[in-house]
């Protein structure tokens, strides 16, 4: 049974972001806080899935999901489990803004249920892990990615997906720990630090004047993507050294994260460790749209 691309109503966050991305290009920075500020007061601005969704999701599946937390230097990062633990591990990396359930369709897979045993965290400053704010340090992520796999599943090397932000964890844990990972599938990775602008809006958004006005998630996310091109650069020279496989999947008409991210795989990821997956016509937003296609790379790094 292939993942189940969700409904429009369960992209959760998806329309309220499309809309403030909207407001900024239109009206400007003016209008960006006045309409985060108002989809606040309203409830819209949402990033993770309701417990319904969530409980619809898994109806009926052999595996729910299972809860737990890892101290990581006085940080409580949350992390989900899905699939019996004697499956090969698999672990699941969301963008920013996001939390553990961007990865539902993966997470609900039949397939993925029957082979793997899947760990999907909340990223600090996000989810159940917010509490002692962002991490702006790749290093410093991978290293608690890495505990998180360590208490969930501690005897073998995982697949590893990172969406958007999550690319460059995820490719950071394998730079650092490739003892521990298998497999890298990157989807819609933001990895080519030339590529990173930090645009007048964000240096707004994180005015403490203007931060006091966003929710939590939208200041963690901002902050830690102003400080993402200084650390995308301090990996760059790493990824020809790269012996881990890597499977990138890039959709041609992604607006958020920009395509030539591929192009900066295929020149610096040796050719002999690289699975390029380039999809025309397809948008930023992989995991709820197309999860067939992290099913179909996943499955193909475990050897199912």
């Amino acid at each position: 049974m292939a993942a189940r691309a969700l409904e429009y109503d369960d992209l959760v966050g998806r329309p309220a972001l499309r809309y403030i991305r909207r407001a900024l290009r239109v009206l400007g920075v003016a209008a960006l806080v006045l309409a985060i500020a108002a989809l606040v007061a309203m409830n819209v601005v949402d990033f993770g899935a309701s417990p319904a969704t969530i409980e619809r999701a898994f109806a009926g599946l052999p595996h729910a999901p299972r809860h737990g937390a890892v101290e990581v230097d006085g940080r409580a990062i949350h992390y989900v489990e899905v699939g019996d633990p004697e499956n090969p591990p698999v672990v699941l990396l969301h963008g920013s803004p996001g939390s553990w359930d961007a990865y539902l369709s993966q997470l609900t897979s039949a397939a993925l249920q029957e082979r793997a045993h899947m760990i999907a965290l909340d990223r600090p400053g996000f989810g159940d892990s917010s509490d002692g704010g962002h991490e702006p340090s790749l290093a410093r992520q991978a290293a608690i990615t890495r505990a998180v796999l360590h208490a969930a599943h501690p005897d073998a090397p995982a697949v590893v997906v990172g969406h958007s932000f999550g690319g460059p964890v995820a490719g950071r844990l394998a730079m650092d720990a490739p003892e521990d990972v298998r497999a890298l599938v990157l989807v819609a990775p933001s990895i080519d630090p030339a590529l990173e602008r930090t645009m007048l809006a964000q240096r707004v958004a994180n005015l403490r004047v203007v931060a006091a006005l966003l929710p939590d998630a939208l200041v963690a996310c901002n902050r830690e993507i102003m400080a993402l091109r200084a650390e995308l650069e301090e990996m760059a020279p790493r990824w020809e050294r790269m012996t881990t496989p890597v499977t990138v999947i890039q959709g041609e008409a992604d607006r958020l994260v920009p395509p030539a991210n591929a192009d900066f795989a295929a020149a610096r990821v040796p050719a002999s460790s690289l699975e390029l997956v380039r999809v025309p016509g397809m948008d930023h937003f992989v995991p709820w749209t197309r999860p067939e296609l992290i099913e179909d790379a996943v499955l193909r790094h475990l050897g199912a």
